[in-house]
C-alpha cells in the first residue's frame, strides 16, 4: 500500500525504496519519472535513445549526466543527449566531448565534470588552514560556490563550469572562499602568523601567497610557497626539483 508508511524509511511513501523492483532503466525512467540521469556503472550505451527521448518528454531541461570514462565506457554521447531532447537537455560528462552545432546554428560546448577544480582546492584550503577533518558539508560548499563561476553567455553554450584555460584564477577564488568556510566552521585555523578574520581580498592575498607558480620560480622567486629560500639546498643542475615534478606529473593528468 503505497500510501502507508515506508517501513524502511518511516516517511510517507513517494520514495523509492517502498516501489517495486523495477527491472531496467527504461522501465525505472518511466515508472519514476526523474528530472535526473546520472550514470557511473561504465555501461556504454546505457542511456538509449528511447530512454533520453523519455528525460525530454518528462522534463523541460533534463539533466543527463553520462560520468563514466574513459569514452569507450561512457553511458551516451553529448551530440545523442541534445538530439533527443531538441538541445534542451542540461549535460556534464565524464569523457570529453567535442563542440556541437545544433540544428538552428547554436553553438554548444559539452561540459567535462571532473575534478580538476573542486579536489585541488578542498586539498589547498584544507592545507593551508590546517583542517582536520574534511566533511561532507565541505564538498557541498566547493560544488555549491563552484556552480556560482559559470556566466550567463557560458550557460548559455552549456558550460557548466569555466573553462579549463581559466582555471588558476578561478582555483584561487574558489580555494579562499574554502578556506574562509573551514574556518568558521571551526574545521581549520587561521593561517599562521594571521589574525583575526579575514576578508574576501585578504583571503585571496593569502591563497596567492601559497600557490605555486612555475614562472616565478624560474626567475629565482620562491614561486609562491610561502617559504624563504634560507636554508635550502641549491638545486643539482639536471635534476628537477621535488616541487618542479609534481607541477610535471600534474600537467600530464
Amino acid at each position: 500500500n503505497l500510501s502507508s508508511a515506508c517501513i524502511s524509511c518511516g516517511s510517507s511513501c513517494c520514495c523509492c525504496c517502498c516501489r517495486p523492483y523495477l527491472l531496467d532503466l527504461a522501465t525505472a525512467v518511466a515508472e519514476l519519472r526523474p528530472s535526473v540521469l546520472i550514470g557511473a556503472a561504465a555501461q556504454p550505451g546505457a542511456f538509449t535513445q528511447d530512454i533520453l527521448r523519455l528525460m525530454g518528454q518528462l522534463n523541460k531541461h533534463p539533466f543527463i549526466f553520462p560520468l563514466s570514462n574513459p569514452t569507450s565506457m561512457a553511458e551516451c554521447t553529448a551530440e545523442q543527449v541534445f538530439a533527443a531532447t531538441e538541445g534542451r537537455a542540461i549535460f556534464a560528462s565524464g569523457s570529453p566531448n567535442d563542440p556541437l552545432v545544433l540544428p538552428g546554428g547554436k553553438q554548444i560546448f559539452p561540459t567535462q565534470a571532473n575534478n580538476a577544480y573542486v579536489f585541488p582546492a578542498v586539498g589547498h584550503a584544507a592545507v593551508i588552514t590546517r583542517c582536520t577533518t574534511i566533511t561532507d558539508e565541505v564538498f557541498l560548499e566547493a560544488a555549491s560556490a563552484l556552480a556560482q563561476f559559470a556566466t550567463p553567455d557560458q550557460l548559455q553554450q552549456g558550460r557548466l563550469f569555466p573553462p579549463l584555460t581559466d582555471i588558476r584564477q578561478t582555483s584561487e577564488v574558489l580555494i579562499a572562499h574554502l578556506a574562509d568556510f573551514m574556518v568558521q566552521k571551526g574545521l581549520g585555523q587561521l593561517p599562521e602568523g594571521v589574525r583575526g578574520r579575514l576578508d574576501r581580498q585578504e583571503w585571496l592575498s593569502v591563497v596567492k601567497e601559497r600557490m605555486f607558480d612555475p614562472t616565478r620560480s624560474r626567475k629565482g622567486g620562491s614561486g609562491g610557497s610561502g617559504l624563504s629560500g634560507v636554508g635550502r639546498k641549491p638545486p643539482v643542475e639536471g635534476v628537477a626539483s621535488e616541487r618542479q615534478q609534481q607541477t610535471l606529473v600534474h600537467s600530464k593528468l
